[in-house]
């Protein structure tokens, strides 16, 4: 049904609106001429190249080549999948926008995030407002994460919680970065980092916290400087700089180091 005044077309069965970035499947498609634009209240799905986007609702902006999902969000993509209630895709861009509740998995990494957004053919991605990362046997906490798959390196900036979920030591920070092909990482402004070890915590604090990597991710080397101060409860200690060499699993204070333990004193 198409109403020449109002410029309103009602398409019913099998409905399938494409251009030459995706193309929308529905049973149920109104399409505005004016504002150029098509929705469906009743179920559809885009497909973009690779990537699938299902929901019940969904409104196609054929101009900006947006599309707004909202209600059973889903996401199947090659390298990952997606549940969300509202979500944002540029089929021009390939880039997916959350603008409320996700949850994303790939093979090693899940993400849960209400702010940020995807783009599917670089892998770069940024994620707001206090989102989770899970890795592995780790979790990542921030105000704001960005991260570049392909290139293997990412910040994250504010309020920074990374834990390691199997021993529960923690990172904390108000900046971090991380590079695996450069084999490094490093946080600071306010880092500190709290090992559990025999049922008591050690803290360690100091202006940046420098860890050199292996091939696995593995610390091969730690540095702490300036101003490090350290503490437990049977010891505590200071120095200008704290180096930890993992081949010789030895931890040596330097620049001014002091240490108490009891009611003694070393210099």
């Amino acid at each position: 049904h198409y109403d020449g005044e109002t410029r309103i077309a009602t398409i019913h069965k099998d409905v399938m609106l494409s251009d030459n970035r995706g193309t929308l499947y529905t049973d149920e498609l109104t399409y505005f001429r004016n504002e150029d634009y098509g929705c469906y209240l009743t179920g559809g799905s885009i497909v973009s190249d690779s990537a699938t986007l299902t929901s019940v609702r969904g409104y196609y902006y054929t101009k900006s080549h947006d599309v707004y999902f909202r209600k059973q969000v889903n996401v199947q993509h090659p390298r990952f999948t997606l549940t969300a209630d509202t979500l944002k895709y540029n089929t021009g861009s390939k880039t997916v926008f959350f603008t409320g509740p996700t949850c994303m998995h790939s093979e090693n990494r899940s993400i849960i995030s209400a702010n940020g957004w995807y783009q599917t053919e670089t892998e770069a991605a940024a994620f707001y407002q206090r989102s989770q990362i899970y890795s592995e046997n780790s979790l990542l906490i921030a105000d704001s994460v960005h991260y570049e798959n392909l290139k293997e390196k990412g910040n994250a900036y504010g309020n920074i919680l990374l834990l390691d979920t199997d021993t529960h030591h923690c990172l904390q920070g108000n900046y971090m970065e991380f590079d695996r092909q450069s084999r490094y990482a490093f946080a600071t402004d306010s880092a500190m980092v709290t090992y559990i070890e025999d049922g008591d915590s050690l803290f360690l604090h100091a202006d940046t916290l420098w860890m050199n990597l292996d091939s696995v991710d593995e610390v091969q080397q730690a540095l702490s400087y300036p101003e490090t101060h350290f503490f437990r409860k049977d010891f505590q200690g200071r120095c200008g700089r704290m180096e930890y060499i993992a081949a010789d699993s030895l931890v040596r204070l330097l620049h001014s180091p002091v240490l108490w333990s009891d009611s003694n004193q070393f210099l």
